[in-house]
């Protein structure tokens, strides 16, 4: 039987101003939800990228290219929602500015 677990990808945390991992899979994990929050008195954007594993980041895999977000504005990442890592894929994720947007993912595990 299939165990399926329900769990955190990343804990919460302030994106920096330049790309970092912010998750590597250790095993096919499906991301769920993605959100971030802009807690500065100003706008910022965000970008996200897909690093399959063993690959490189770049421009190449770029999936969310600097989504804007208003002051104090939240935002759930809809073009993660549903789609699968598998080992050793990583998601990398900045800000227009570091420190002040944060993020958390969750997602589901599936293992046989």
């Amino acid at each position: 039987m299939a165990t399926i677990t329900l769990l955190p990808l990343f804990e919460p945390l302030q994106l920096a101003s330049a790309a970092s991992p912010l998750f590597t899979a250790t095993a096919p994990i499906r991301i769920d939800k993605l959100t971030v929050t802009n807690t500065d008195t100003a706008a910022h954007t965000v970008s996200f990228y897909w690093v399959s594993a063993g690959g490189a980041f770049s421009v190449a895999n770029l999936l969310v290219a600097a989504r804007p977000l208003q002051v104090n504005e939240s935002w759930d990442a809809q073009p993660f929602m549903g789609h699968v890592l598998s080992e050793g894929d990583q998601l990398f994720g900045m800000a227009s500015v570091g420190g002040v947007v944060n993020c958390f993912g969750s997602g589901v595990q599936v293992s046989p």
